[in-house]
């Protein structure tokens, strides 16, 4: 669900280097995607488990690291065709 947050580095990276204006929905979409992933994001220290690995900090420096990744592909694929 976190790699929703697609959505929002796409939108960023348009507005910053394809110079594209974010109208009204735009901004609706994108406010409603953040709070999807807050809500879904913020499950894990409202319900935590018992034997959590060490390990989720990496994952998510990942997972972030492949939003950029995924935004960065998709607004370069928009500027090509």
């Amino acid at each position: 669900m976190i790699r929703g947050g697609v959505v929002l580095v796409t939108a960023a990276f348009s507005v910053i280097f394809l110079k594209k204006k974010l109208y009204t929905h735009h901004y609706l979409g994108c406010l409603t995607v953040m709070i999807g992933i807050g809500i879904v994001g913020s499950s894990n220290y409202i319900f935590p488990e018992a034997g959590a690995s060490p390990n989720e900090t990496w994952a998510l420096l990942l997972l972030l690291l492949s939003l950029l990744f995924n935004g960065v592909f998709f607004v370069s694929e928009e500027k090509i065709f």
